[in-house]
Formats: structure tokens, C-alpha cells, sequence
């Protein structure tokens, strides 16, 4: 059983057959058709029987369309989620920083993009360069923004504000 033999399934039975389904998914109807055949053969039931030139639902294919429009919901709700995380509608930011660099470069800009994304959830680490690395490795930054060190164990400061996916 797949996402699109579900998707199938939904569109005979909202668009009253086959040829309709077909129509409204941009497939042949022979396709759809094959399609709920194997879905019926995976399950070992029938789930839509022909009536005449429509199709009825049997209460196994009732039961599998709950389900399916239940998969639906979902899958609508994980690409509104995955459109939200990027668009900075929501999801964590995490910054890492000494406090100089904090005050005097990283304010300003923080106080415009909460302005901008205010469902971002926004974290602030100070610390010493080393400590940062740490947390870089760690995986509790992303390594878009931080201190990086050079030849010569000199630290630069290097800030964005990239966010941590994941």
C-alpha cells in the first residue's frame, strides 16, 4: 500500500468513478483502476464494488478511507511544518558569541529578525572561543555562525544568522 494508491482510492470515490478520478488527477482512469486492484489484492478485500457506471464503497474501503484521509491531514500539516521552518515562520536559533561581538554587532541585527520572525525561538551563548567549538562540535550550534580560528591561534569573530536545521 502507497501514498498515491490512497490518493486514488480518495479521488474514485469523491469524484464518483474512474474516468472523473482520472480526469482530476491528470491519470488514465485504466491506471487508477490497476491501481485499487492492487491495493485490493495487497489487503485481500474488496474495497470499492461497480454499480453500474458508478462505484460503491464497501466497509473495508470506508475504513481505509478514514485512514487515507487521516494520511492526508498529516502529510498537508508535515509540509505546512517544513514550509514554516523555511520561511522563519518557527523552529530555534541558536547563537554563540563572545560578548562583545554579542553587544555591539549581534543586537542590533537580533532586535530586527525577532521583529521579522517573531515564532523563532531564539537562544544566546556567550562563552570563550574554545567553549564555542565545543558546542559547535557538539552539534548545539551550527557552524554558519560562531568564532573561527585562524593559523596562529588567533580567533576572528565571524556572526550570521544562519539557523540549525533539524
Amino acid at each position: 500500500m502507497n501514498l498515491r494508491q490512497l490518493e486514488m482510492l480518495l479521488a474514485v470515490v469523491q469524484h464518483g468513478g474512474y474516468t472523473n478520478a482520472g480526469k482530476a488527477l491528470h491519470v488514465s482512469h485504466s491506471s487508477i483502476h490497476r491501481q485499487v486492484r492492487i491495493l485490493e489484492e495487497e489487503l485481500r478485500c474488496r474495497v470499492l464494488e461497480r454499480a453500474g457506471r458508478h462505484v460503491e464503497v464497501t466497509e473495508a474501503g470506508r475504513v481505509l478511507m478514514r485512514v487515507a484521509q487521516q494520511i492526508e491531514l498529516v502529510i498537508a500539516d508535515a509540509r505546512r511544518q517544513i514550509a514554516d521552518l523555511d520561511q522563519l515562520r518557527s523552529g530555534a536559533l541558536r547563537i554563540g558569541s563572545n560578548t562583545n561581538v554579542l553587544i555591539f554587532f549581534i543586537a542590533p541585527v537580533l532586535k530586527r529578525f525577532r521583529k521579522e520572525h517573531p515564532q523563532v525561538d531564539v537562544s544566546i551563548m556567550t562563552n570563550t572561543a574554545d567553549r564555542l567549538f565545543e558546542e559547535i562540535a557538539a552539534g548545539g550550534l551550527a557552524a554558519r555562525g560562531g568564532i573561527r580560528r585562524f593559523r596562529g591561534g588567533q580567533d576572528h569573530v565571524v556572526y550570521g544568522l544562519g539557523r540549525r536545521k533539524g
